[in-house]
């Protein structure tokens, strides 16, 4: 699977417990990784557990137990 947009990004997301592995061909992405809400009232208020850039060349594993994910470029 291919994904690439320039000046946008994904909805919040998980992967279904399943594992995710991409590969930044060009440019770079940022990664806003969220902690999972305890009930579904609490969707508007998502803790940001980590922020972080994958540039061109890197391999990134993601695995959703426990954390929601959004995409965008930088």
């Amino acid at each position: 699977m291919l994904v690439c947009w320039k000046g946008g990004s994904s909805p919040i997301h998980n992967h279904a417990g399943s594992d995710c592995l991409m590969t930044i061909l060009r440019g770079v992405i940022r990664e806003i990784k969220y902690h999972t809400p305890n009930t579904k009232h609490n969707i508007e208020k998502l803790d940001i557990k980590q922020i972080m850039e994958l540039h061109e060349g890197e391999v990134h594993l993601i695995n959703d137990r426990g954390y929601l994910f959004e995409h965008d470029d930088v």
